[in-house]
C-alpha cells in the first residue's frame, strides 16, 4: 500500500498513514473483521466519497466515535482542493507487515478498477492457477500474467528470522554432540583414573547404583556450575533478540530452568554408561593390574 498524508476535519494536523484501493468484494475475500460500522457497499452511491480505517488509525486520528467522521485526504493539491471523506466502518488492526513493527495506521478507499486482482480458493493451487490463466488469455491476451500467493509473501518477511533460527539450530546442534563427546571421553578418562577405588569399593560392598552415583555426581557438579552463566548469557541474548518484535513473548524461567534439566539428563546419559561399565567390572580384574 502506499503512505499519503490524513488531517481530521476541522483540525490542522497532518497524520502520515498506509493507504490502499479495494473493491466492494475486497472484505468477502480476505475476510478480515470489522470492529465496528460496516464495509463498502454498492447499495451506498455515496461510498464513493467513503474511507475505512484500522484501530490504529483510529487512535492515530483521536477519534472516539469514529463512524460519520470526516478526514481530510491530502492525495496532491492545496487544502481546499482536499476532498473530505466519511468514515463508515473501523477493521480490526492486522499484521500486515513484520512482527518487528507495529500495526500502523491503515486507511481503505473503494475503487472501481485496478490493475490488481485477489482471489481466493480452495482445493490445489495448481488447478487454481490454471484456471486463472486460462480466463486471464482470454481476457488479456496481449498481457503478461504475474502472480503471487500471499502465503509467500507473508513468508518473505519473516523469511531471515526462519533462516537465522535454522543457523542457530545446527550450530546448537553440533555444540551439543561435541560437548557429548568431550564429555564422554572425561567420564571414561576419570573411570580410568580411579579404578583402583572403585575396586577396593565393591570389594567393600559398594553397589552399582552407589558406584554410578559417586561418579554422576562429579560431573552433575560441573554441568550445576557450566549452567549458571551459560543461563544468564542465553537470558540477555534471547532478550535483546525479542526486543527487535513489537509482538513478543517472554522469556519464560521455566524455559531456562527445564533448559538446565535437559543438560542435566544429557550429562547423565553420556557419563552413565562408562559409570556403569567401571562399576561392573571384577574388582579383582582392576586390583590385579595395580
Amino acid at each position: 500500500n502506499n503512505t499519503t498524508v490524513f488531517r481530521s476535519a476541522g483540525s490542522d494536523q497532518d497524520h502520515i498513514m498506509g493507504l490502499y484501493y479495494a473493491d466492494y468484494d475486497h472484505q468477502q475475500v480476505m475476510k478480515f473483521e470489522m470492529k465496528e460500522g460496516r464495509y463498502f457497499s454498492r447499495d451506498f452511491p455515496a461510498d464513493t466519497m467513503a474511507i475505512i480505517l484500522n484501530e490504529a488509525a483510529v487512535k492515530e486520528l483521536g477519534f472516539a466515535h469514529p463512524i460519520g467522521e470526516e478526514v481530510v485526504f491530502f492525495g496532491g493539491g492545496t487544502v481546499a482542493e482536499a476532498p473530505r471523506l466519511k468514515v463508515v466502518g473501523v477493521m480490526k488492526d492486522f499484521n500486515f507487515e513484520s512482527f518487528t513493527a507495529q500495526v500502523r495506521p491503515l486507511a481503505v478507499r473503494p475503487v472501481s478498477t485496478d490493475r490488481n486482482l485477489l482471489a481466493r480458493y480452495t482445493g490445489s493451487p495448481k488447478d487454481a492457477v490454471a484456471h486463472v490463466e486460462k480466463l486471464w488469455k482470454q481476457l488479456a491476451p496481449s498481457e503478461a500474467l504475474q502472480y503471487s500467493f500471499l502465503d509467500d509473501n507473508f513468508d518473505e518477511l519473516f523469511r531471515a528470522e526462519r533462516r537465522m533460527g535454522d543457523i542457530f539450530t545446527v550450530f546448537s546442534g553440533l555444540a551439543i554432540f561435541i560437548a557429548s563427546l568431550g564429555l564422554f571421553a572425561l567420564a571414561a578418562f576419570t573411570s580410568e583414573q580411579r579404578s583402583k577405588e572403585i575396586g577396593i569399593r565393591k570389594v567393600m560392598g559398594a553397589s552399582v547404583l552407589g558406584i554410578t552415583m559417586l561418579l554422576s555426581k562429579e560431573f552433575t557438579r560441573l554441568v550445576v556450575f557450566a549452567f549458571v552463566p551459560a543461563a544468564v548469557a542465553g537470558w540477555y541474548v534471547a532478550h535483546r533478540w525479542l526486543e527487535g518484535f513489537a509482538y513478543r513473548i517472554d522469556v519464560s524461567p521455566w524455559t531456562i530452568f527445564l533448559s538446565g534439566l535437559a543438560a542435566l539428563v544429557l550429562a547423565w546419559v553420556t557419563v552413565s554408561y562408562q559409570s556403569i561399565r567401571a562399576a561392573t567390572i571384577n574388582p579383582s580384574e582392576t586390583l590385579r593390574m595395580e
